[in-house]
């Protein structure tokens, strides 16, 4: 399944937006408890233009995460969404109830170091205008239902 999210570009000039390692999951259960959520890494890999799309000024642009859902064992599942630095983030031990989910989007310097570690020059970086901040989406609620 795919997890998605669009951002639209508020701003009067184009930019940037990261999307290597920036989005954290949030998930929280129908009595508003949240889940527990782990995560960790396979290989680590490093950021393709592809992971910094541009927005022109009031454009929206669409970022999917590939996401699966694992059955555990009898009623038990897990949700699996793969980030793109070849890490992951997992909620296990879910039941057949109703979830909301929301990503926190969250670029400050990390992407940037990244970005010189494979060696793109410094007035690259600085023409790519990648926005910066920290913003919380909205929780999407979704059901867990019995076929």
């Amino acid at each position: 399944m795919q997890i998605g999210l669009r951002i639209t570009n508020n701003t009067q000039e184009s930019l940037h937006f990261s999307f290597f390692n920036t989005l954290t999951p949030e998930l929280v259960g129908a009595q508003g408890q949240i889940q527990h959520r782990g995560g960790g890494s396979d290989v680590v890999k490093v950021p393709k233009e592809s992971d910094f799309p541009l927005a022109m000024p009031g454009e929206c642009i669409e970022f999917f995460l590939e996401a699966s859902l694992l059955w555990q064992k009898l009623d038990r599942f897990k949700l699996l969404i793969v980030r793109r630095d070849g890490g992951y983030w997992w909620f296990d031990q879910l039941k057949l109830a109703t979830y909301q989910i929301r990503f926190s989007y969250q670029e400050l310097c990390e992407t940037r170091q990244w970005i010189e570690y494979v060696r793109e020059s410094i007035e690259q970086m600085r023409s790519r205008k990648v926005w910066s901040g920290r913003v919380d989406t909205p929780f999407v609620e979704f059901q867990l239902n019995q076929l």
